[in-house]
């Protein structure tokens, strides 16, 4: 044991090595032999030798941990958790193995399970300053923000200048949408570390968030010198240079992300958006993360900034149709956003579902108690695995999002009832079937839709020029489409 603590290792794992020759059944010195050739990196062997280890001591609690971590670092994470799951139950209070079990929880996605190590590692030592860390952080991958503020200014307490820890109490409270105290958290980090390209990253997204924008480019900009390789970094400065206006900038930097990743599909997205190339519809991860973050000011901006009301005008138009008082059984809500969309037909439904692919949307929608059922999907997703019959589709600025809308209204005209409406806006354009404008959204053109009801059985009862919304001060036109199925 003297040469391995000296640091003399390859001269250990030889000594070890001949005191096996002469008693072969002791577990402590392959254990010993085991510890050697871990600190030397050979994970392997050292493994090896604590398996051998525990056939002849089961229970030691120090083998299993020492075992799993080899395992971790051989990158058998399975077998590693298993170990070390086996030495916390073996020696519940082994501090150390519930720490690194936690960790490999948390890198495996189970965020909850890793915050009850944490936990636990907190309660057998109160001020372990990692576990504090790891658990803030597993609350937040979690989405439990406010939980984990208090974790991290305790951690921060331990620790006043660790950086890791300001970040990561940045990022809680910016995953609750206090951007003002995310960005004290992160300017924080930055003074500790102000050549660190993630933390600038962290703090160019909360300027973002505050529509800090000509601050947000500087910070994104300085991220980029740090970080020349960084896809997202290019890909939300590109973002930050398009709400400015600055359509040129934009789009170099979505070109830039799209070369430094190919498999960004928002950066392709907004690069075609860009330079007037039309695609078949946005990708879902670029819809859901736009929804999650804008789902707080969702109605106020869209309502008063941008005098959206198709909703409104949707429910009028349907009732054109039906007269006054239509009555529908089971009513489907595509893109139901923060409820606004439903609003106006919830009296005329006896039962109305939501769908989106955006959580933050729907959890402001169920606050509303509008909808009967909401759930999380995409569209085309949900349509295809139910098995429920609808008699009123609404949909509000969902084909915006979906360019080709073939798929949608096939799948729209099969979970139909044979008398059932469609109500659906679009932002208009003649040019062609679809386009994809420099928004990010699509336009399509009243003869598409036209030809996609006829195609599935539905006939056009109405269809209106509308102002949809406002852009930079100017109103986009569209059409507000009411349909009905006809009788076959």
């Amino acid at each position: 044991m003297e040469m391995v603590e000296t640091g003399k290792l390859d001269a250990a794992v030889s000594e070890f090595k001949t005191l096996l020759t002469l008693v072969p059944d002791q577990a402590a010195v392959h254990f010993n032999l085991g510890n050697a050739l871990r600190r030397l990196g050979r994970n392997e062997e050292a493994a090896a030798c604590f398996r051998r280890s525990l056939d002849l001591e089961p229970d030691d609690p120090q083998a299993h941990y020492n075992l799993g971590n080899a395992l971790t670092a051989l990158g058998r994470i399975e077998e590693a958790t298993a170990c070390l799951e086996r030495a916390t139950r073996i020696a519940p209070t082994f501090a150390d193995a519930h720490f690194n079990l936690g960790g490999l929880l948390l890198s495996s996605g189970d965020h909850a399970a890793a915050a009850q190590r944490f936990r636990t590692v907190i309660e057998l030592k109160e001020n372990h300053f990692s576990a504090h860390l790891q658990l803030g952080r597993a609350l937040i991958f979690d989405r439990h923000g406010k939980q984990a503020i208090p974790v991290l200014r305790s951690a921060l307490a331990m620790a006043p200048d660790n950086a890791d820890a300001c970040i990561a109490l940045g990022n809680a409270f910016f995953e609750i949408d206090r951007f003002d105290d995310a960005v004290v958290a992160y300017r924080k980090a930055i003074d500790l570390e102000d050549d660190n390209p993630d933390y600038l990253y962290n703090l160019g997204n909360a300027y973002y968030r505050q529509s800090r924008l000509e601050e947000a480019v500087g910070i994104f900009q300085r991220a980029a010198q740090l970080a020349p390789a960084n896809a997202a970094i290019f890909f939300n400065l590109g973002n930050a240079y398009h709400r400015m206006g600055m359509m040129q900038r934009a789009a170099d930097c979505f070109l830039k992300a799209s070369e430094l990743d190919s498999t960004n599909e928002e950066a392709a997205h907004m690069l075609a958006a860009m330079t007037g190339r039309t695609t078949t519809s946005a990708p879902k991860a670029w819809v859901r993360r736009l929804f999650d973050q804008y789902s707080d000011r969702f109605e106020q901006h869209l309502t008063e900034d941008l005098g959206y009301a198709a909703p409104e005008q949707l429910a009028d138009a349907l009732k054109s149709v039906t007269g006054p008082s239509p009555v529908f059984s089971h009513a489907l809500d595509l893109g139901c956003g923060t409820g606004l969309s439903g609003l106006p037909f919830r009296a005329m439904t006896r039962r109305l579902t939501g769908i989106d692919l955006s959580e933050n949307m729907v959890a402001a929608a169920r606050k509303k108690q509008v909808y009967d059922d909401l759930r999380v999907d995409g569209i085309i997703e949900f349509l295809s695995a139910t098995t429920k019959r609808y008699d009123l589709v609404i949909a509000t600025d969902v084909l915006i999002y979906l360019g080709a809308a073939d798929a949608l209204f096939g799948l729209i005209g099969r979970q139909t009832s044979k008398d059932a409406a469609m109500v659906l806006s679009i932002e208009a354009t003649t040019d062609a079937d679809y386009v994809l404008r420099s928004t990010g959204r699509y336009a399509h053109s009243d003869s598409y839709i036209h030809r996609l009801a006829r195609g599935n059985g539905f006939a056009v009862r109405s269809c209106l020029p509308a102002r949809i919304r406002k852009e930079a001060g100017h109103w986009i036109m569209g059409s507000l489409f009411v349909l009905k199925k006809e009788a076959i």
